[in-house]
C-alpha cells in the first residue's frame, strides 16, 4: 500500500491553512505555554506547533511536527509531514492526517478521525465516542467508548477495550488480551482489495480537499484582496435576492452556451467561441465556492460565536457539508446544479447591482 496520494493531500491542506496561517502568525515555531490561556480559535502553519495550555476555541494546524498537550475546548484539524502526537484534553472532534504517524495518548470527548501510515491509540488513550480510522499500521492499546471503524490495515493489533462494535477490514488482525464488548464484523481482504478501496477513497479524499483548497482560495482573495467588498456584496444578494440571481444564473448560463454555439457554427467564429466556453467554464467552476462564502457570510452574522477567522470554520464545514451532499444519488446532482446556478447568478449580480447593494450595507452599518 501506498502513501503517495496521502502526501498530495497533505500538500493540499497544508497549502490551504498556509492562506489562514499567513494572516496570524510569521513565526515557523509556535509554543503555546503552560497556563497560558487563549480565548479564541488557533491558527498556525509552520515547522513545529505545540500546545501546553488552554484554547478556548477549536485548533488549526499544519505543520512537520505537531503535539498537543493541555485542554482544547473546541474540535482540532491537522494535518503533518512527519509525527502528530495528541496528549491532551481534546472536548470537541479531532480530524488529523500525517503521512507518518499518529499517536493518541490522551482524551477525546468527540470522535477520532484519524488518516496516517501508523496510528496508535495508546494504553492511556480514551476517545468518548467514535473512531474512523484510516492506516496502513494500526494498534489500539486505549480505550474506545462507541465504535471503533478500521479501514484497509495492514496490520491491527488490539490490546485495549472496545466498548461498541469493532467494524474493520484488514489483512492481517491480532486482538491480543483486548476487550469488544460489541459485535465484531470483519472483513478479511488480499492487497488488490485494499489498494482499491485505498485509490478509490483517496479520490473521494483528493476531490474534497481540492475543492476546500479552491474554496479557500477564494475566501481568502474576497476577504483580503478585495477587502471584502465582493464577498459583502455576494452574500447581500443571497439574503435579499436569490430567486431573482437564481434567474440571472440559469439565464447567463444558457445565454453563453447559446452564443458559443452561434459562434461555433460560422468559422471565423470559433476562436471566440471557445475563449467564450472556457470564461463559461472557468466562472462554473468557481460558482459553487462563491456561493459557499455568501453563505458562511450569512451564517456568520446570525451565528457570530463561530464566525471567527472571517468565517473559516463555516467556509470548511459548508464545503465539506457540500461534497458529502454529492454522494447522494440523484439528490445530490440536483442540489449540485442548483449551488452553481445561484453561484454563477451572485458572480453576475456582484457587478450589476454593486452599487445598490453597497448602499445598503452602509445603511446597515
Amino acid at each position: 500500500m501506498t502513501f503517495k496520494r496521502l502526501l498530495v493531500l497533505s500538500i493540499l491542506l497544508f497549502s490551504s491553512l498556509l492562506l489562514v496561517g499567513a494572516a496570524k502568525t510569521d513565526d515557523l515555531v509556535k509554543i503555546v505555554p503552560q497556563g497560558e490561556t487563549i480565548n479564541e480559535n488557533l491558527y498556525f502553519s509552520g515547522d513545529y506547533f505545540e500546545n501546553n495550555g488552554n484554547i478556548d476555541g477549536s485548533i488549526f494546524v499544519s505543520a512537520e511536527d505537531v503535539l498537543i498537550n493541555g485542554v482544547v475546548d473546541g474540535n482540532i484539524f491537522i494535518v503533518s509531514q512527519n509525527e502528530i502526537v495528541i496528549s491532551g484534553h481534546i472536548k470537541g472532534d479531532i480530524f488529523i492526517a500525517s503521512s507518518e504517524k499518529v499517536i493518541v495518548t490522551g482524551r477525546v470527548d468527540g470522535n477520532v478521525f484519524a488518516f496516517g501510515k501508523e496510528v496508535n491509540l495508546e494504553s492511556r488513550a480514551e476517545v468518548n465516542r467514535d473512531a474512523f480510522i484510516i492506516a496502513d499500521s494500526i494498534n489500539i492499546y486505549g480505550a474506545v467508548n462507541r465504535d471503533a471503524n478500521i479501514y484497509y490495515a495492514s496490520d491491527l493489533l488490539v490490546k485495549g477495550i472496545i466498548l461498541g462494535d469493532l467494524n474493520y477490514t484488514a489483512r492481517t488482525t491480532n486482538i491480543i488480551g483486548g476487550s469488544v464488548k460489541g459485535e465484531t464484523n470483519i472483513r478479511q481482504v488480499g492487497t488488490e482489495d485494499a489498494d482499491r478501496f485505498m485509490d478509490r477513497n483517496s479520490s473521494r479524499l483528493f476531490s474534497t480537499i481540492s475543492f476546500i483548497f479552491t474554496t479557500l482560495i477564494i475566501w481568502f482573495l474576497l476577504s483580503f484582496v478585495f477587502k471584502e467588498t465582493k464577498k459583502k456584496t455576494a452574500s447581500l444578494l443571497l439574503q435579499k435576492r436569490s430567486k431573482l440571481f437564481f434567474l440571472y444564473g440559469l439565464l447567463g448560463i444558457l445565454g453563453t452556451i447559446a452564443i458559443s454555439i452561434a459562434f461555433l457554427m460560422t468559422f471565423i467564429g470559433i476562436p471566440f467561441a471557445l475563449i467564450i466556453i472556457l470564461l463559461l467554464g472557468s466562472a462554473i467552476y468557481l460558482s459553487t465556492g462563491v456561493f459557499i462564502i455568501a453563505l458562511s457570510d450569512y451564517y456568520g452574522n446570525i451565528n457570530p460565536k463561530f464566525a471567527g477567522g472571517n468565517n473559516i470554520l463555516y467556509v470548511v464545514g459548508l464545503a465539506v457539508m457540500y461534497k458529502i451532499i454529492q454522494l447522494i444519488p440523484y439528490f445530490g446532482s440536483l442540489i449540485s446544479l442548483i449551488i452553481v446556478i445561484l453561484g454563477f447568478g451572485l458572480i453576475l449580480g456582484s457587478f450589476y447591482h454593486k452599487e445598490e447593494v453597497e448602499e445598503e450595507h452602509n445603511l446597515i452599518l
